[in-house]
């Protein structure tokens, strides 16, 4: 009886450490997909009420600069993804490979030279 509940006991840890390994091959596939989207336009990791980022969807749309936005309200694998960058807040934007955390259009235009 004890070698049978310990023998299940291991397959679920077995288990357990298989999802975590999985996830953590999905958390760095998604991350590298986000660092070779920033190559051509922004990447930003956005909240559902977050008013920063409102912001920040209006200045890119206003300027016709392209941008992806990660959800991190709407998915537990884009919030795992913002996190393995150190999110700090929202928005996280990714340009180029570089993070800024939150925004302002004077911050945006002198990190990323924008005209």
């Amino acid at each position: 009886m004890i070698v049978v509940r310990l023998s299940v006991a291991l397959f679920a840890l077995s288990i357990a450490a298989t999802a975590v390994a999985d996830d953590a091959r999905a958390v760095r596939k998604l991350r590298g997909e986000v660092l070779a989207q920033s190559r051509d336009g922004v990447v930003m990791f956005v909240g559902v009420e977050c008013e920063y980022c409102k912001a920040a969807r209006r200045y890119f749309d206003e300027r016709n600069i392209a941008y992806i936005e990660y959800d991190i309200d709407a998915s537990s694998g884009n919030r795992r993804v913002w996190q393995s960058f150190k999110g700090k807040g929202l928005p996280l934007l990714v340009v180029d490979g570089q993070l800024m955390h939150g925004f302002s259009p004077a911050a945006f235009e002198a990190r990323f030279k924008v005209d």
